[in-house]
């Protein structure tokens, strides 16, 4: 009995890796593909906050409305270039990729933030919350993913080894009606990485030292999802100085 339930412990444990693998833009076995198609990261245009946005419900946010969660990386010398702003991510069955929106910078070293409302309950469904950086679009960018069933990742998306690192976030909220709020720190190779409040790991950032923009996104499986928004606010980029 306790074989059996340690097998199948392993077998989740491989089909966790295997689905986050595919999300942050590694490869996977050729009998993957076999089983569920793939679904490639197109980005949107950057946001010209100059304009109104007939596809996308995106506003800057009051000063009462700015930053609810308190940032952990306050004492850092920086300068607001983004946000506050709020908005919702949408995808439909039929597209199977990534929503994205971008603060439309170009920066290595910064201070990110946004905070996620959940689409729906875990018990529901998959879904992710993602901050894309450094990013030159296509795959060419890190992404740091959450996801329902409790696990971050960090990738370089245009490396062949996609995951660089992984872990547990116990402390996500998985409520319809809960939100998730991240802060992200970006210093030439190292990276921190805060959720909800609480520190969760450092980010090994070696691997890609350009400037790039900053994206918040939402990944749509199948038809999980599909008719739901992701809406976010607080989503805010700030340039170290």
């Amino acid at each position: 009995m306790s074989d059996n339930k340690g097998t199948g412990s392993v077998v989740r444990q491989i089909l966790v890796a295997l689905v986050i693998a595919l999300l942050v833009g590694g490869s996977a076995p050729w009998w993957w593909k076999e089983l569920f198609p793939q679904y490639p990261s197109v980005p949107q245009s950057p946001i010209d906050t100059s304009t109104e946005f007939p596809t996308a419900d995106i506003s800057i946010q009051s000063p009462s409305e700015a930053l609810r969660a308190p940032s952990p990386f306050a004492d850092i010398p920086t300068t607001l270039v983004f946000g506050p702003h709020k908005g919702a991510l949408d995808l439909v069955k039929s597209d199977n990729l990534w929503a994205t929106e971008a603060a439309s910078v170009e920066l290595k070293d910064f201070v990110a933030t946004a905070t996620f409302q959940n689409p729906f309950s875990a018990s529901q469904g998959f879904w992710t919350h993602a901050i894309f950086f450094r990013d030159q679009y296509g795959t060419e960018q890190y992404r740091l993913i959450i996801s329902e069933n409790q696990q971050w990742a960090l990738s370089d998306s245009g490396n062949v080894n996609g995951i660089i690192q992984m872990g547990d976030v116990p402390n996500l909220r998985l409520g319809p009606d809960d939100s998730n709020t991240i802060w992200l720190y970006c210093q030439r190779d190292k990276g921190i990485f805060y959720l909800n409040g609480e520190y969760v790991a450092d980010l090994d950032l070696s691997a890609r030292q350009n400037s790039g923009d900053v994206r918040v996104g939402r990944f749509l499986q199948g038809d999980q999802g599909d008719g739901y928004s992701t809406s976010y606010q607080d989503f805010a980029v700030w340039e170290i100085r």
